[in-house]
């Protein structure tokens, strides 16, 4: 199969720029509406039927943009146009379509996709594809992107995609593999409809390491052992029964006694919990290890949201957030971060600039309240085009030490807008 363009370096096939990062949040109150993730530059779809294959670090994404006139019966029927019931009525028929049009083998195995997007679209030169909300669509000017994804734990070595798609025999069909680190377009024809790419070499971003909380390291404490101090006072309980107590009662009462004394010596330190020490100070944090608590905690909310399993977002969200605050992060967040209104790709933020943060020492308590300032910056990119946003938020955080860890215990948006 003869390519039409290969490119497999990192630099931008155009002028966009080249975003690399693993991170994103989207903030907890609607704060990303409009963010995503595009590693290279786009290429809008200018063919009458075109393929996109984007590969993020947890998701594969299959898309498809195609004139609707690609199809002789509506070539023919070019002159009509199409209302709102007939628009629905349509997506619904080629979205079953799709679903099983141009299967895709990941390192070896048929991926199974699941339906994300399909609308009817238009192609804005500055904008790139947006959403056509005309009520009545000329057929000659109707065009139909769709969506379909597939999550992942991992960067993929090796894709094959069969192009079974084919409205008219003669088609030369673009097919556009991206990846952050490069991307390969080619053409797919009826006689040769399978191409194979090596997606480059790139590894699956983690976690930012958080500072070891202060008090971890310097601040003396006083261990209180609930059971140990239960378990001694049951067993001198036991003690003061077995001196009353006459013959075989008198024994049992001494070996209980004994037992429950073992055992308070045993546990001591389980289930117990510590206090400062009287007179001790409670360790302040500096404005220099405010900023590196805070913007590690910050991008580490992002990359959570960089996965697509639920049950593994709250997992890597629970390293960064405290309990009673997790539900409701996840929710503002999830939302926040879907693109346009809620269908399609997943926003994704590429970028932190932590431009301020006062810390403020919580009062009796361990931990800050900081006076923090972040812009948030992210693009996203569907069917060629890709789009950046810049969002800035004023919001003071609650950071305490949870479990040897520094966590976000509380937060209280001042302020929020795009730049």
């Amino acid at each position: 199969m003869k390519p039409v363009v290969h490119h497999q370096d990192s630099a931008p096939v155009s002028g966009h720029r080249d975003l690399a990062g693993p991170l994103g949040i989207g903030v907890w109150l609607c704060l990303l509406c409009g963010f995503g993730s595009s590693p290279v530059s786009a290429q809008l779809p200018v063919e009458p039927l075109q393929g996109y294959v984007y590969v993020e670090p947890f998701e594969i994404r299959k898309e498809f943009a195609f004139k609707l006139t690609v199809y002789p019966e509506w070539e023919a029927r070019a002159g009509g146009s199409l209302d709102a019931a007939a628009q629905e009525k349509l997506l619904k028929e080629i979205t079953a379509q799709l679903a099983e049009a141009c299967p895709l083998v990941v390192d070896g195995r048929q991926a199974d996709f699941d339906f994300s997007l399909i609308r009817f679209v238009q192609v804005n030169p500055d904008l790139g594809v947006v959403k056509d909300t005309r009520p009545a669509i000329p057929v000659g000017e109707a065009m139909v992107a769709a969506v379909f994804t597939t999550p992942r734990e991992a960067f993929p070595a090796e894709l094959t995609l069969k192009w079974n798609l084919f409205p008219r025999p003669d088609l030369i069909i673009p097919v556009h593999f991206v990846a952050s680190e490069g991307r390969g377009s080619y053409v797919v024809t009826k006689d040769a409809p399978e191409h194979s790419w090596l997606v480059p070499r790139e590894e699956t971003p983690g976690l930012v390491a958080v500072p070891v909380p202060v008090s971890v390291a310097l601040a003396p404490r006083l261990l209180i052992p609930v059971w140990s101090l239960s378990l001694l006072a049951l067993a001198l309980v036991a003690g003061a029964v077995g001196r009353f107590a006459k013959g075989g009662g008198q024994v049992v009462a001494g070996l209980l006694a004994g037992v429950l004394l073992v055992a308070a010596v045993v546990s001591w330190g389980w289930g117990g919990f510590s206090i400062r020490e009287p007179g001790a100070e409670v360790p302040t944090v500096r404005e220099d290890q405010a900023a590196e608590i805070v913007n590690a905690l910050l991008l580490n909310i992002y990359h959570a949201f960089d996965h697509r399993d639920e049950s593994k977002v709250y997992d890597v969200l629970d390293v960064s957030v405290d309990g009673p605050l997790l539900e409701r992060v996840y929710i503002d967040v999830l939302r926040g971060l879907q693109f346009e209104d809620g269908d399609g790709p997943r926003v994704k933020v590429t970028h932190l600039d932590l431009r301020q943060t006062h810390p403020e020492p919580l009062e009796g308590e361990e931990g800050f309240r900081c006076d923090t300032e972040w812009v948030a910056v992210g693009n996203v990119v569907h069917w060629g085009h890709s789009h950046t946003r810049l969002n800035k938020y004023h919001a003071w955080l609650t950071i305490k030490p949870v479990k040897g860890t520094w966590k976000v215990t509380n937060l209280e948006i001042v302020e929020e807008g795009r730049i």
